[in-house]
């Protein structure tokens, strides 16, 4: 998936996701080929599925500026789809369209659909909540016990060794020391967040885990440590850690999205920011989806 979203299309994504029917698949980010340059364009969200031997395609693009979509930026997207395999079009502005955009819109025989998200007041609805406190949790931070580094260089070839957190760490180009192998393991074990939460989430039934292993291959990053006054490039990271859990409750706003449901927050897991989104499908069954939000 290329590395372009924000908060607002990750929402839209995962609700989307979560009360896709069966069969269908949804994609973040997605590559559509245009038909006149053959060039591949990214669209926000595609949620694709067969009916038959028909391949459908639904493309929702999202905006989040501050002022209402205008109907120049509904043009551009009817312009960018009407050379796409995309057989129907969803545009959602998080601060809602420009009376002409809505007219544009209704002037395309049903195949574009405008959507704006909407705050639902839980006072006025108390059915629509859904989302328990015992659902969340924050990983509070990640405590080191042990670095073992798997070198390799001309001198002693290759091998592991644990070392101190301390030890520094150089750019294999310039020879410059640029951080400590602590260092190093936080930025690893920060760009893991996302993958220790959702273990965490997947065995809150189970005996609280106290400990977890991070692996990172770090042999395309440059880096080298020096041992004996040799340098010797990393080529991985075992680090074996302590875990401190501090579960709380979440605070949620309810919001709707067309005719969906759902509820989302915002909330740091190890200090790194991350947005919540929860739905429930019509089974009844609340489903919480999150990610690091830059």
């Amino acid at each position: 998936m290329p590395a372009r979203s924000n908060k607002q299309q990750a929402v839209v994504y995962y609700v989307k996701e979560h009360l896709a029917s069966a069969g269908a698949i949804v994609t973040e980010s997605k590559l559509l080929l245009d038909g006149d340059s053959g060039k591949a364009r990214e669209v926000d969200v595609v949620v694709e599925y067969t009916v038959g031997d028909d391949p459908i395609t639904i493309s929702i693009e999202v905006i989040a500026w501050a002022r209402r979509a205008s109907v120049t930026w509904v043009e551009a997207m009817l312009s960018k789809h009407a050379r796409m395999p995309t057989n129907r079009l969803v545009l959602v502005s998080w601060s809602g369209f420009s009376p002409a955009a809505l007219e544009k819109v209704a002037r395309q025989g049903g195949q574009v659909e405008a959507l704006t998200p909407k705050q639902k007041d839980v006072t006025e609805e108390p059915q629509i909540r859904f989302v328990s406190p015992e659902l969340t949790f924050q990983l509070v931070r990640s405590l080191v016990d042990t670095v073992e580094v798997e070198m390799h260089s001309e001198t002693f070839g290759s091998e592991s060794l644990k070392m101190p957190s301390n030890a520094a760490v150089f750019n294999a180009v310039t020879g410059n020391e640029i951080a400590t192998l602590g260092e190093v393991v936080y930025r690893a074990a920060m760009a893991k967040t996302e993958d220790f939460s959702k273990t965490l989430w997947e065995a809150r039934d189970e005996e609280e885990p106290s400990h977890y292993v991070l692996v990172s291959d770090t042999s395309e990053m440059g880096l080298e440590v020096e041992i004996d006054d040799v340098r010797c490039s990393i080529q991985r990271i075992r680090v074996i850690g302590g875990l401190e859990i501090n579960r709380r409750q979440l605070d949620f706003e309810y919001w709707s999205l067309g005719p969906s449901t759902f509820a989302m927050t915002e909330a740091s897991i190890a200090d790194e920011p991350c947005v919540w989104v929860a739905t429930r499908t019509s089974d009844k069954e609340a489903r919480i989806s999150w990610r690091a939000i830059a």
